[in-house]
């Protein structure tokens, strides 16, 4: 046992990075326990959910009532253990005007796991999240390897980019390059490095890195 954790050489980095677009949605998240109990996650609570016998209506989340009826049986496949986040656009989203150019739905940003226990009795201040990850090319893994059809992913923009190309000056041009190919304003963008585990968020020519906790 050591106290102090190895540094991992060189040649097993990951220097690769993975940008996507940031959306101005709703954080929102799906995810089922290891004792099989289906939960609706928000930015600072959660509920449960028994499709066969419930029915419940999510207040300022407009459409979400409907998506999570309507794609029940889709949700409800996801791993036991897993966590999904992604953003909610509902058709009356401003900032992307929906009703002309995005349309509306959940938009997958991370996969994760949750510890075993969290749904007796522990609570939302002890809920500890493992494994996070952002690479759209593994948020299939959450289902066991098969994306639900209702599950949209955030755009991506470039993917195996070098990390030492992600300076402010190159993030700036791939932002207005993506700026002129979208029939609104891009609120920023997400690059995702060391093994997609971590996040930096670029946004109107701002960078910031992600807090531990902070999904976007």
């Amino acid at each position: 046992m050591s106290m102090y954790p190895k540094t991992v050489r060189y040649e097993k980095f990951d220097w690769s990075c993975q940008i996507t677009e940031k959306l101005d949605g709703s954080n929102i998240g799906f995810g089922m326990s290891n004792t099989k109990k289906f939960f609706v996650f928000f930015r600072n609570s959660w509920t449960t959910l028994d499709f066969k016998s419930e029915k419940i209506t999510y207040d300022g989340y407009p459409g979400l009532t409907e998506f999570v009826s309507v794609n029940a049986d889709q949700l409800s496949k996801i791993c036991p253990g897993s966590v999904v986040f992604g953003e909610w656009i509902s058709k009356q989203s401003k900032t992307h005007k929906t009703g002309e150019h995005v349309e509306h739905g959940f938009y997958m940003f991370a996969k994760c796991r949750i510890q075993y226990g969290f749904d007796l009795g522990y609570g939302f201040k002890n809920l500890s999240l493992e494994s996070l990850n952002y690479d759209v090319n593994n948020f299939m893994y959450a289902w066991g390897g098969e994306l639900p059809g209702c599950i949209k992913t955030v755009p991506v923009v470039l993917n195996d980019i070098p990390v030492f190309e992600c300076t402010a000056e190159r993030l700036d041009q791939i932002y207005q390059q993506l700026s002129k190919e979208r029939p609104y304003t891009p609120e920023g963008l997400i690059i995702a490095i060391n093994n997609k585990k971590d996040i930096v968020k670029f946004v109107k020519n701002k960078i910031v890195s992600n807090k531990e906790g902070d999904l976007k």
